[in-house]
């Protein structure tokens, strides 16, 4: 089964005609298939046996016939609600997958020793940012919030005895900021 553009039926015509049997094109009807003028093509595989067999004539006449369609995919039918015919699947085993990408964990061990990614990881990995010294003018709620959100603070803020942690500065906060009341 293979869904492409009507018009390209023209430039698959060789691979169809000459490997795939009791091949047919049917137009799709849903809104995105029509938009893109999609064409289902459906039929079975022909043995190297059967390609042999082929002679230039039956590949020449089954070209012709999907260049055709090409041409005018009016003459294409829809693809019907009921199977006109049926095609034989072979049996098969189980599937069984295998992953043959990349080592990531070895990949992920040997990072550190490559010199890329220490002299990368000083962008990626810098150092953390942190203030240090006395602001010129008085904190007001908005400045802590805004120093406690970008991790600035670190948790803590201010000294000695007047040292106050994140549960001290929600309550700063909630305390300094105005509420409004509807009469």
């Amino acid at each position: 089964m293979l869904v492409i553009p009507s018009e390209r039926l023209a430039e698959c015509s060789q691979v169809l005609a000459s490997h795939f049997r009791d091949a047919r094109v049917y137009r799709l009807e849903t809104p995105e298939c029509v938009r893109y003028k999609q064409v289902v093509v459906i039929g079975g595989r022909r043995s190297r046996r059967e390609i042999e067999r082929l002679t230039d004539s039956d590949i020449t006449r089954a070209r012709l016939y999907y260049a055709s369609l090409a041409r005018n995919p009016s003459q294409i039918p829809a693809l019907p609600s009921v199977p006109e015919m049926r095609y034989a699947m072979p049996v098969s085993g189980p599937a069984q997958l295998v992953y043959r990408g990349l080592p990531l964990d070895e990949i992920e061990d040997q990072l550190p020793q490559s010199a890329a990614y220490r002299q990368a990881g000083r962008i990626l990995f810098a150092e953390p940012v942190s203030a240090t010294g006395r602001p010129l003018t008085p904190l007001h709620a908005g400045h802590v919030g805004l120093l406690a959100c970008s991790g600035l603070l670190n948790g803590i803020f201010g000294s000695g005895d007047q040292q106050l942690g994140e549960d001290s500065l929600t309550i700063l906060a909630e305390e300094d900021t105005p509420s409004c009341e509807s009469s």
